[in-house]
């Protein structure tokens, strides 16, 4: 009887391991980039905290506000340059479905070998209307 207890009590931490596991998938490459950044900066850690007289939190807030710079505020940065393109593409597609293609451009043919193809690519799919 006890074996069986056993067994059942590893099954189930297994099954709870599996669980943990599938759980954290989504955040493997966070996790990842998190640990690369953490390994790339200890030795900038070390000096802040000699620097700052042995203050290990004080120097993780100012390593933390750095990569928050870095690398946070360009992608925050990069995402409402999208959000702006977004609206400029919306207009250009709606456009194009109103009005049709405009002609194609002249250095479009001029692209050696497929040029010719791909200005009748291009015609062709103004006339489906695509």
């Amino acid at each position: 009887m006890l074996n069986n207890d056993r067994l059942l009590v590893q099954i189930l931490l297994l099954v709870l391991f599996g669980a943990s596991l599938w759980v954290m998938a989504p955040f493997w490459s966070a996790l990842f980039w998190g640990a690369v950044l953490a390994f790339a900066s200890w030795p900038l850690m070390r000096l802040l905290t000699r620097a700052l007289k042995g203050r290990e939190s004080l120097a993780a807030g100012i390593l933390t506000l750095g990569w928050m710079l870095l690398v946070a505020v360009p992608l925050v940065w990069l995402g409402f340059n999208l959000a702006d393109h977004v609206r400029d593409a919306t207009t250009l597609i709606k456009d194009v479905q109103l009005e049709g293609l405009p002609e194609a451009p002249t250095w479009l043919a001029g692209i050696p070998l497929v040029g010719e193809r791909l200005v009748g690519l291009w015609n062709t799919i103004d006339e489906q209307g695509a």
